[in-house]
């Protein structure tokens, strides 16, 4: 479960970063227009890696948990009369 949930994700960040390194690209050559273009520029960077790794780790998180599921015929039943 943990690899397909990390490709899904993986293939959904490449498609994140690849659109943001465009917007970047844009941000660096119209720069000259507004001095908070490269400030606010890094903190998204920052922000969309921090992003990144805390979901890489939410994903690590649920493909661990234990689902054991047990069946009708390993539970216990008690019977109430």
């Amino acid at each position: 479960m943990f690899f397909i949930l990390s490709w899904i994700f993986t293939i959904f960040m490449v498609l994140i970063w690849g659109a943001f390194m465009v917007a970047k690209i844009h941000f660096y050559k119209f720069r000259d227009y507004s001095k908070y273009v490269v400030p606010v520029t890094k903190i998204l960077s920052l922000v969309l890696l921090i992003l990144t790794i805390v979901w890489y780790y939410q994903i690590y998180e649920y493909s661990e948990l234990n689902m054991e599921v047990q069946t009708l015929k390993e539970a216990t039943v008690t019977e109430v009369y």
